[in-house]
């Protein structure tokens, strides 16, 4: 819309504090100022009520910065454990702070109001013998997300995000967190289920992946992209599968994982996907003529060596190793392998100094 040539200095001076406030209290106050400062005729109408719109949604968020005791000083990093780290993104009252709650037994704050999750909050999700760390994060919001989160997303290993079949503005929503998300340099490619098992996705995403953009030269370090996948969550609501079908449509070619936090509908087949997103596999190791330890797997990336493997046992195995023994799919038992075979999930591995 075009911006109608009568707004004042005032007004104009408002905007421009709202543009650089970094605070929500400091947004509020510019919000104000400009509503107060705006020419009232036909011609401000809709800019009136999208500001007005705005102030609530601001002050909506600062009282559950509040509620959530946001005022205290707070870290915007979580120190990573288990097999990896995997952020949780998307709208406000998509179902996150639910999804890790019913995923983890971690108590985030849950609640049917937007912003309730003002920090990180980590859960570890357990599948079979391995964790994956899962973090919350705050919704994004073109006008409200705390400039801290693209530095959290981008520390993650792999991206969920998670939208609400449970929401009339569910398209509107999906495209904007993916356009978000783009504008943040978070660039995605589609996740995978973890390489034991064969797990299809309740849907796919049909729209082209954007790709990163070229190197200026050869010898630049190319951008980072995330592997992903879409959590349609609230599976349970009232015409959840026909949004599931239209989601379908706006969305990159990504994997999606339909689930019910309340049902616990698809939550273990999450599970599993949160584990493949990281691209690792787990290995074991045993000592000459004992059984191996299979509830405590060595977890290194898929494509993994068998250096890498006896590094991640003991760095002195590396100068030291002589020989190695493995069992398991592809090889039979017992078999001495070389030093630069490469690991599969479920091998168990004998390494001799």
């Amino acid at each position: 819309m075009e911006m109608p040539a009568n707004l004042t200095p005032a007004y104009l001076a408002a905007e421009r504090r709202y543009r650089e406030a970094q605070t929500l209290e400091e947004k509020l106050e510019a919000l104000e100022e400009m509503l107060a400062t705006i020419p009232k005729h036909k011609g401000t109408d809709k800019m009136q009520a999208d500001i007005k719109r705005r102030i609530s949604r601001t002050k909506d968020a600062i009282l559950n910065a509040k509620k959530a005791g946001a005022r205290h000083r707070v870290s915007y990093t979580v120190r990573r454990e288990g097999a990896g780290q995997v952020a949780l993104v998307g709208p406000a009252n998509a179902g996150k702070s639910a999804l890790l709650r019913a995923l983890s037994g971690a108590q985030p704050e849950v609640a049917d109001y937007p912003f309730t999750t003002r920090s990180p909050q980590p859960g570890m999700v357990a599948w079979e013998n391995v964790n994956v760390q899962v973090i919350d994060l705050p919704p994004f919001d073109p006008e409200l997300s705390p400039p801290w989160l693209a530095g959290s997303i981008h520390a993650a290993d792999a991206l969920a995000v998670v939208l609400s079949l449970g929401s009339d503005d569910l398209l509107h929503e999906a495209e904007d967190t993916f356009g978000l998300l783009r504008r943040q340099n978070t660039w995605l490619r589609p996740g995978e289920p973890p390489v034991s098992h064969h797990l299809e996705p309740s849907a796919v995403g049909r729209v082209p992946l954007p790709a990163p953009p070229v190197p200026p030269h050869e010898d630049a370090p190319r951008p980072k992209t995330w592997s992903a996948v879409v959590v349609a969550s609230k599976l349970d609501a009232p015409g959840a599968e026909a949004r599931l079908e239209l989601l379908t449509e706006v969305c990159p070619a990504l994997p999606i994982v339909a689930v019910s936090a309340e049902t616990g509908a698809g939550l273990d087949d999450l599970k599993a996907w949160l584990f493949g997103l990281l691209e690792k596999i787990r290995v074991y190791t045993k000592a000459p003529g004992k059984k191996p330890d299979l509830s405590a797997p060595f977890v290194v990336p898929r494509g993994a060596t068998l250096l890498d493997v006896a590094e991640a046992v003991h760095k002195d195995f590396v100068a030291n190793l002589k020989s190695a023994r493995v069992w398991g799919d592809g090889t039979f038992d017992g078999q001495l392998v070389p030093k630069d075979y490469v690991v599969r999930d479920g091998d168990i591995i004998e390494l001799r100094a």
